[in-house]
């Protein structure tokens, strides 16, 4: 692989989280939201690769401002977020790495934060599809 190649990779993972993330912003609450949930993690995983790879080809960053990365509305603790709890707190706590890694320069830290976001947005996805964490209410709508 080659370094443009690399930022070719990047720029294309780049949109693919941002669409993914918009997604999340203007979303109504319907019974997509866990192919929203799966799209992220999709997403976060080409930015794990797209940052690997360029991590490989000796990519350099200069460090990002430090500022808080707010996430999606529909993603945030007060949303009433379906699922468990500790799953969420996965979700919270690897987008907190992420912002921690964009303030520096090391793009194996920043792959490592994406991949912390997919592996524990794809575990939500499936304890909400399991109807693990879900209302009563939820569930019984979800069995008709």
């Amino acid at each position: 692989m080659t370094l443009d190649h690399a930022i070719s990779q990047l720029r294309a993972a780049e949109q693919s989280w941002r669409q993914a993330l918009t997604q999340h912003w203007k979303a109504p609450p319907d019974a997509g939201y866990t192919g929203r949930l799966r799209d992220l993690a999709e997403a976060s995983e080409a930015q794990q690769t797209a940052y690997g790879e360029a991590a490989g080809e000796g990519l350099r960053l200069t460090p990002d401002e430090p500022r808080e990365r707010p996430v999606p509305p529909e993603l945030a603790p007060t949303s009433g977020r379906p699922g468990p709890p500790e799953l969420w707190n996965r979700v919270d706590d690897a987008f907190e790495d992420l912002s921690l890694a964009l303030a520096g320069t090391s793009i194996p830290a920043i792959a490592g934060a994406y991949g912390e976001i997919s592996d524990a947005v794809k575990a939500v996805a499936s304890a909400i599809d399991g109807g693990v964490g879900l209302q009563a209410s939820e569930r019984r709508r979800r069995a008709k």
